[in-house]
């Protein structure tokens, strides 16, 4: 058998491999790889008989040679069909590493992607070859990237890169008329005539998806490298490339790329770059709107599909709403905090993202401008109502509208996640609505429309924390009590304030600041109680992540008992049960550096409080004598 027939004999084996991977979504629970396994037998034998064609066949010498999986070049210039065979034996390994993958058998799918991209490194041909390089690259890449260490991840970067700049090199020496063959195409060659301009169309979409899925992956080993600005644009840059490959023909799952762009807006806000974070909200929206035009189109027959559908466009609506909540909420906390919101000083830290960016991929960036661009190039046929700045808040007014666009955002997204069946969600939601009020406040003058906002923040943090059971929701429980307490202790400083203020001295007021104080000693209480054993004793060491609430719990309940307004005797002795709460806080911080390190600031207090409590507790006393 020569080369040329024994290529036609394995691609319909291959054919056979492919049916099997296909079907193995239908394979039972109790053999979920038997599809797998099957298909694994086939390519195994498909290997053994390439193999021996690539060493030579009856005696004769091929001039590409073997070296156990991996193939090298010998002296003499390799005729096409002897690369053919060897990139059918290349694509037969990547299959087996994909199948290992999906099996769980780790570290055979990377030995053999690897075997893969040694079969192919003696090739000539870039244009059979150069597709399934970048896809062993990204393979490897998913492969290197499962073990949680940074040298995986700087392997896993390099493969990248590599696929980058396989891409950038074909498409700079050569024009979009004249893409490479698919990754596939010596075992399963197409069937439309080659010349033909559909057949052009497909080899360039195939190979542009290649590239896009790669800069899905270094997207995410950036981020996992820390280099969180290279990950945010390279997720840009993914989701610009998928929405143009809809024009092209290509489908895109238009929920997904809704979901990933509020999600992307998220990145943009924390850097306080409203703009770009404005556009990715604007333009999840618009792709939700182009599903809506699509579910309109839908026929009777096609109504199961229909409804499955529009579940997921109001799902996927109702986060996209609640990224939208927090939109409002970072632009009003970030217009309080400075005199001029710096978006452009934000994006010239992206610099050194662009360049490497460029570097990588066709595409470039006006570093003085919006640095997205997803509006004007992807959705300029649909238009959606989406109304709210991204400019700085300068006064109550305008903090309003962005605190009312936020708040209506916020009804929009529980209408979906409701209490009974997405209680988490719907939590997340009261607490976020909380969070609007409060960065609201920031612009309220007045402190008895404070005082009345506070109110309504306490109102929607009791009811959701009455109706949780804190056996299955006691992180979220502990998440609220605190909140309340804060809340509370804050609401009780403002009635100081204001009566204050008001002159007002009367038992009435004193009434109302004792009640908030008592409230937030309560709540505050009831999330350190979260901690104890069944014995009631509070644990050694504060698990990690709470050691810092914990303290500061204890830390605003030293200050509370305080402020109760009460007559001396008493007082004395709450100076003398705050003290007890500083002087806790002092010992637990020398007896743990690492709390010391998180309580740099009240720590120091704590150890002049707790020092100076015999004498304020002694001067009291003699207040209440005198």
């Amino acid at each position: 058998m020569d080369q040329s027939e024994l290529v036609s004999d394995c691609q319909e084996k291959f054919k056979v491999v492919l049916e099997l991977i296909e079907g193995s979504k239908n394979d039972p629970e109790e053999e979920p790889y038997k599809s797998r396994y099957a298909a694994n037998e086939i390519l195994n034998e498909l290997k053994i008989k390439l193999s021996s064609a690539v060493k030579g066949n009856n005696g004769k010498e091929s001039h590409l040679q073997p070296s156990g999986d991996c193939d090298v070049v010998s002296d003499g210039v390799p005729t096409k069909e002897e690369e053919k065979v060897h990139v059918a034996l290349a694509l037969v390994q990547y299959y087996l590493s994909l199948n290992y993958l999906e099996t769980e058998e780790f570290s055979q799918a990377l030995a053999t992607v690897e075997a893969s991209l040694s079969t192919l490194s003696p090739t000539n041909d870039p244009e059979l070859t150069v597709s399934l390089q970048i896809s062993c690259l990204n393979q490897k890449a998913v492969l290197k990237s499962r073990n949680d260490e940074e040298s995986y991840y700087e392997e896993a970067l390099s493969c990248l890169t590599d696929a980058c700049m396989l891409y950038r090199n074909w498409s700079s020496e050569n024009s979009s008329e004249s893409p490479p063959f698919t990754f596939e195409h010596i075992l399963k060659p197409d069937q439309i005539d080659s010349e033909s301009k559909n057949h052009v169309e497909k080899l360039c979409n195939t190979f542009e998806t290649l590239h896009t899925t790669t800069l899905y992956l270094l997207a995410q080993v950036w981020r996992n490298l820390g280099k969180k600005l290279h990950s945010t644009l390279a997720c840009y840059v993914t989701l610009k490339r998928l929405s143009e490959s809809s024009r092209r023909g290509e489908k895109v799952d238009w929920v997904d790329w809704a979901l990933n762009s509020a999600t992307l807006s998220q990145c943009f806000v924390t850097d306080e770059m409203f703009s770009e974070g404005r556009l990715c909200l604007n333009s999840a929206y618009c792709a939700l709107e182009k599903l809506n035009i699509k579910l309109e189109g839908v026929t009777e027959s096609e109504e199961d599909d229909k409804e499955i559908l529009r579940e997921k466009v109001e799902h996927c609506k109702a986060d996209v709403d609640r990224c939208c909540v927090k939109y409002a909420i970072n632009l009003l906390n970030a217009s309080a905090t400075f005199a001029t919101i710096p978006e452009q000083e934000m994006r010239n830290r992206y610099k050194d993202s662009i360049t490497a960016l460029e570097e990588l991929t066709i595409c470039s960036f006006d570093i003085n401008k919006p640095l997205i661009r997803l509006m004007e190039d992807c959705f300029s046929e649909v238009r959606v109502n989406f109304e709210v700045t991204s400019d700085q808040v300068n006064n109550f007014e305008e903090a309003r509208q962005l605190f009312l666009f936020g708040q209506s955002k916020c009804n929009q997204a529980k209408l979906f996640f409701t209490e009974e069946q997405y209680c988490r969600d719907y939590i997340d939601l009261c607490r976020d609505h909380s969070q609007l009020f409060k960065s609201l406040a920031l612009y309220e003058p007045d402190l008895q429309r404070r005082i009345s906002m506070n109110k309504k923040r306490t109102d929607l943090l009791a009811a959701s924390l009455d109706n949780l059971n804190p056996t299955h929701y006691l992180q979220v429980c502990r998440q609220l009590q605190y909140e309340l307490g804060e809340t509370f202790s804050d609401t009780a400083d403002l009635q100081k304030e204001f009566f204050k203020e008001q002159k007002d001295v009367s038992v009435g007021s004193a009434k109302k600041i004792n009640s908030s104080i008592s409230k937030s000693m309560k709540y505050f209480r009831e999330f350190l109680k979260t901690f104890e054993d069944i014995n009631g004793k509070q644990p050694e060491q504060f698990p990690e992540m709470y050691v810092r609430p914990a303290l500061m719990a204890n830390f605003y309940l030293a200050r509370l008992l305080s402020k109760v307004i009460t007559s001396p005797t008493i007082k004395a002795e709450n100076i003398e049960k705050s003290g007890r709460y500083y002087q806790f806080i002092s010992d637990y911080c020398d007896k743990y550096e690492s709390a010391r390190e998180q309580m740099k600031a009240e720590y120091p207090i704590c150890k002049e409080m707790s020092m100076l409590t015999p004498a304020k507790k002694q001067a009291s006393l003699a207040g209440a004598q005198f």
